[in-house]
């Protein structure tokens, strides 16, 4: 009898304690899976707020290819004589080029009609130029008249919707954004300026990600398009699935609340200045969700089981406390957090590197080498560090904002974009997420980041700033850049007494050119002429067009002595040199240097009143009216 109370009470501590981890258990099972939920929702509002920056840049990317039209000469040119048509035409191919995303560029006078217009049927496809006699009058249209009502500087944006043909939905569809802004020469209203764009990719590409059910939806609760891809573009295929459909009663709240926190979803107004007031619904996919509460189920299982098998020769001994199993939580926790802060980001390279000097990796994924050209093995060995891979203009940028991240103790940051260079040599540039793991102690135990390859968009970007900064017919600086050169020369003087000086050069008897030979062989003097300039200079000393036939060198860390050798250099190259059609020419020059209580504007003045003076002395000489230094 005595044996078997024992073992009755052995036993029943056995069950007492299984059943007490048990419990414990799934009630750490039930707190996570509110916490995944919740912070699951948490992160839903940081991935809004990534494919929201996306989509103002992609807008911002067209307002820059509008911006660069209008203060470009050549357009101001055509304003100026619209028979002049040759270049303009292919300025608006050019723009239309930059980016495969661009269906349509149209300038239409302010009567309605079409005056220039390039077409791309398809995203990628090749551009072409619509011939003059198929141009159309476009006043009827919504988009010409709002455009109109439109102040100038102010871009005007379009409903995002189907292209029509013949009054019929196109097939396939075709989803496109307008972009446009008025046109006005002296002070008065020419036309407008749009942009049509193809956005069927670029949704596509915003809703998709692994964690969540993205829905765009505009103020009716139509849905534009979600990442099921079932029911996009319903007000115009399948009317009666709305956003409703999905959300019921909550769907008011997301409706009339710029931003809204739903139990299990996460709701935000898109950054589009149209009528159609977009709105992203963000919802965590339920299968990642359950994949996640699977994982753990799966351990409480295996522990369990691990449990019964030791527990019986030990049970006396030994029992697993709830505090234990809740550490290992918390543990499992801080992983589902980095996960989710990872893959907010798609088509990325994972790194996980150490914080020590050289930033060395001890995690990396597979894609790192389509990437950088380096394989895996390359970083898990030491033979190449990332911190290396790091272009050596940006290097201190990017270690910069690692030290900010650190001190300010925040546990996500994003770097501003930066370049790397790959194994062959090229350079990317990239777009930098990272996540500071720290232990409990809130010492750093390492970093991981996805890295996102935008070099496509970057360098568009570029192209397009350099675009928006050069004069279309000479590839010299246009005078918007040349004057905040000026500006940036300037500052620099009076705060760091940097030496500045600027050469103001004017070719003589240019309107015989134009006379005797007609504009275009005027043009052609024009872009050899500048090419002869930007030959001569240094490679530091920036050229610009300055107006007509003038042109502008800024010389910067030059005193007024060597602004005047370098313009007498040029002088005689110019007068040396003999141009294709008209052979001889020359060119005057004024030259000035910033001194104390000078302005921008009287520095240029020195410079016009001593090219003023060359021109009286005859022309073909150097001029200026400060005073020179003795050598």
């Amino acid at each position: 009898m005595r044996f078997s109370f024992k073992l009755k009470l052995f036993f029943a501590f056995i069950g007492y304690g299984l059943t007490l981890v048990l419990l414990t258990q799934l009630a750490v099972f039930k707190i996570e899976e509110i916490s995944l939920k919740s912070a699951s929702i948490k992160k839903a509002s940081e991935t809004f707020q990534d494919r929201n920056e996306v989509f103002k840049s992609y807008i911002k990317d067209t307002n820059l290819k509008l911006s660069s039209i209008i203060t470009s000469d050549i357009f101001d040119k055509y304003l100026k004589n619209p028979k002049s048509i040759e270049l303009v035409n292919s300025l608006f191919v050019d723009i239309a080029s930059t980016s495969d995303n661009i269906m349509q560029l149209r300038y239409i006078d302010k009567t309605g009609m079409e005056l220039i217009r390039v077409d791309r049927d398809d995203f990628a496809s090749p551009t072409y130029l619509i011939e003059q006699d198929k141009l159309q009058d476009k006043s009827d249209r919504y988009y010409f008249k709002d455009i109109l009502k439109t102040a100038q500087n102010v871009f005007w944006y379009s409903k995002l919707d189907l292209n029509m043909e013949h009054g019929k939905i196109e097939i396939p569809i075709k989803p496109v954004l307008r972009v446009g802004t008025p046109v006005y020469r002296d002070g008065k209203q020419a036309g407008v300026l749009i942009i049509n764009i193809f956005m069927k990719n670029f949704l596509y590409e915003l809703v998709n990600t692994p964690l969540y059910d993205i829905f765009l939806f505009d103020n009716d609760g139509d849905i534009l398009v979600d990442s099921i891809h079932s029911h996009c573009w319903n007000k115009y295929i399948e009317k009666d699935k709305t956003i409703f459909s999905y959300f019921g009663k909550e769907a008011k709240h997301i409706q009339y609340n710029k931003e809204y926190f739903g139990e299990n979803f996460y709701s935000n107004k898109i950054s589009l200045n149209n009528s159609e007031n977009l709105h992203m619904v963000i919802k965590p996919k339920t299968n990642y969700i359950q994949r996640e509460l699977s994982k753990n189920l799966n351990q409480l299982i295996w522990i369990m089981l691990g449990i019964i098998l030791i527990s019986v020769p030990f049970s006396y001994f030994f029992s697993i406390t709830p505090a234990r199993l809740k550490e290992q939580s918390d543990e499992q926790k801080k992983d589902q957090d980095i996960l989710l802060s990872l893959f907010d980001l798609s088509d990325a390279v994972l790194f996980k590197w150490n914080n020590d000097e050289y930033w060395n990796v001890n995690s990396v994924s597979l894609s790192v080498n389509k990437l950088l050209g380096h394989t895996q093995d390359d970083f898990l060995t030491g033979a190449i560090t990332y911190i290396s891979c790091i272009h050596h203009d940006d290097k201190k940028q990017v270690i910069q904002e690692v030290a900010e991240a650190i001190q300010d103790k925040v546990y996500f940051f994003k770097h501003k974009p930066y370049r790397v260079v790959t194994k062959s040599g090229d350079i990317k540039w990239i777009l930098d997420s990272t996540v500071i793991v720290r232990d409990e102690d809130a010492k750093i135990i390492n970093f991981v980041g996805y890295l996102t390859d935008i070099s496509a968009l970057k360098n568009s970007e570029l192209k397009l700033q350099k675009l928006s900064r050069t004069d279309q017919l000479t590839k010299a600086c246009n005078r918007m850049h040349v004057d905040d050169v000026l500006q940036n020369q300037y500052y620099r003087f009076y705060r760091d007494n940097e030496i500045t000086s600027i050469i103001l050069l004017d070719i003589d008897f240019f309107k015989n050119v134009n006379d005797n030979y007609g504009h275009l062989v005027g043009d052609s003097v024009l872009i050899e002429f500048a090419k002869l300039l930007q030959s001569s200079i240094r490679e530091g000393d920036i050229l610009g067009r300055w107006g007509g036939e003038e042109f502008l060198i800024i010389l910067p860390h030059t005193n007024l002595n060597q602004a005047m050798q370098l313009s007498n250099k040029l002088q005689k190259i110019i007068f040396e040199y003999n141009f294709s059609t008209v052979k001889h020419k020359t060119a005057s020059f004024g030259v000035s240097t910033f001194e104390r209580g000078m302005s921008v504007e009287t520095l240029i003045d020195s410079a016009d009143k001593a090219l003023y003076i060359s021109k009286e002395n005859g022309r073909n000489c150097v001029t200026t009216i400060q005073k020179l230094s003795q050598q």
